[in-house]
C-alpha cells in the first residue's frame, strides 16, 4: 500500500509539472503577438511568474561547450549571501512568482544550496535545480526528501559513457547515473543535454536512458556557437559585452544530421527540443542557417526574471545589460523600468541580433 501511495503522490507531481509546462508554454503562445505589439510600442508588459537565479557563477567543471564559461571562477566576482538571497526571493515573492530555477556555476558548490531551497519553498515557490550531479551524495539527497513536492532537477548529460566523462572528466557519468537512480525515487528529474558533433549519433541512446532510468524526460539543445563577425555586430547593437563561443562554423555537422535529429526524437513523448523556435519545422533550415527572412522574431527571455549573482535583473541572460538590483528596488520598478522597456522596444523592431539566431530562448511570434 505504502509503495502504491509514493507512486501515486509521484505522479500527482510529474502531472503538475506537464500541465505547468506544456498549457503555459500554450498560454504564452496565444499571448506572444499582443505582447509583441506591448514590447514594440514600449508599454509595460507583464512580470513573469517564473525566475532564473544564479546562485554561484563557480563551478567545479570546465566543459568547452558551456555558454557562460567566460564568467565562471572569476575571483573578483563576490555571489550573494545566504541573508541577501533571503531578500531576493522575498522581493520576488512579493511580485507573485511561483518558480525559480537555480543555476550557476554549479549551485551545489554552495555549502549553504540546502538552506536556500528551504527558505524558498518556505515561500510557497517551486524549485528546479541545474546541475552536473557531481557533488551530490548521500547526505544531501537525505537532506533535500522533505522538499521533494516542490523541488526538480535538470541533469547536465553530455552523452553515453566515454562522450560524457571525455568532456566532464573521467567518473563523471557513473557519478552522474548514481544520483540520478537516488534522486527519482523522491523528484521529478530531467536530463538537459547541447548537442554537438561529439555525441549528435548518440542521441537515440540518450533517448533510450532516459526511459530506461524512467525519469520524466530530457531537454535537447544546441550549442551556441557564433562567428567573431556575428559577435561584433551583436555587441555594437546592445551597446555591451554578450558570452561567447566563438568559432568559424555555426554547426560542425551538415545540414542532413542537422535534420536527422528531429526525425529521431519524432513521437517521443519524454523528449523536447530548445529553442522553441524549432516545433515549426518550416524554421528548421532557418535556424541552420541563421536565416529567419520575414519571420518575425521574439524572445522568451520576457517570460524569465533573469538574475545574476549579485542580485542584478539582467535584460538578456547572455549579456551583461542590467536594469537593477532586487537588493535595492522592487521588480515591478525595474522590470518595466524605462531603461528594460526600451532594451526590448529595440530589441524586437530590429528582429534580434545576430547572437540571438542560435540562442535556446529565441522564438518567433507564430
Amino acid at each position: 500500500m505504502k509503495n502504491n501511495d509514493k507512486k501515486r503522490k509521484k505522479d500527482l507531481t510529474w502531472l503538475f509539472w506537464y500541465i505547468n509546462e506544456k498549457y503555459g508554454n500554450y498560454q504564452r503562445k496565444k499571448e506572444k503577438p499582443e505582447r509583441r505589439k506591448k514590447e514594440l510600442s514600449n508599454k509595460s508588459i507583464k512580470i513573469p511568474n517564473f525566475a532564473i537565479l544564479d546562485v554561484t557563477m563557480v563551478c567545479n567543471l570546465n566543459c568547452p561547450m558551456c555558454c557562460v564559461k567566460d564568467r565562471l571562477n572569476v575571483k573578483t566576482d563576490k555571489s550573494l549571501a545566504l541573508e541577501e538571497i533571503k531578500i531576493v526571493i522575498n522581493n520576488l515573492k512579493d511580485h507573485h512568482v511561483e518558480r525559480v530555477m537555480l543555476l550557476g556555476g554549479e549551485p551545489f558548490t554552495r555549502h549553504d544550496l540546502v538552506d536556500i531551497i528551504d527558505y524558498i519553498t518556505r515561500k510557497q515557490i517551486k524549485v528546479i535545480v541545474v546541475t552536473n550531479a557531481t557533488l551530490i551524495d548521500d547526505r544531501i539527497i537525505e537532506k533535500l526528501k522533505k522538499y521533494k513536492d516542490n523541488l526538480s532537477f535538470k541533469v547536465s548529460l553530455d552523452g553515453i559513457k566515454n562522450t560524457h566523462d571525455l568532456i566532464r572528466g573521467k567518473g563523471s557519468y557513473d557519478k552522474l547515473i548514481d544520483t540520478v537512480k537516488k534522486l527519482k525515487n523522491d523528484f521529478v528529474v530531467y536530463f538537459n543535454t547541447t548537442l554537438m558533433k561529439i555525441n549528435l549519433s548518440e542521441v537515440d541512446e540518450l533517448i533510450a536512458l532516459t526511459y530506461s532510468l524512467d525519469i520524466e524526460g530530457i531537454d535537447l539543445y544546441f550549442e551556441m556557437n557564433y562567428t567573431q563577425e556575428e559577435i561584433n555586430k551583436s555587441e555594437q547593437m546592445l551597446k555591451t559585452k554578450i558570452c561567447q563561443n566563438i568559432s568559424d562554423k555555426k554547426f560542425e555537422y551538415p545540414y542532413e544530421d542537422f535534420l536527422e535529429i528531429f526525425k529521431k526524437i519524432k513521437g517521443r513523448e519524454k523528449v523536447e527540443i530548445h529553442p522553441s523556435i524549432l516545433k515549426n519545422t518550416d524554421n528548421h533550415r532557418r535556424f541552420y542557417h541563421s536565416d529567419y527572412g520575414p519571420v518575425k522574431l521574439s524572445c522568451n527571455v520576457s517570460d524569465a526574471i533573469c538574475i545574476n549573482q549579485t542580485g542584478n535583473v539582467r535584460m538578456c541572460y547572455f549579456s551583461d545589460l542590467y536594469a537593477g538590483n532586487l537588493l535595492e528596488q522592487p521588480l515591478s520598478k525595474i522590470w518595466n523600468s524605462e531603461r528594460f522597456r526600451n532594451y526590448r522596444r529595440d530589441l524586437i523592431a530590429s528582429n534580434m541580433t545576430p547572437a540571438c539566431n542560435k540562442c535556446c530562448m529565441l522564438d518567433c511570434v507564430n
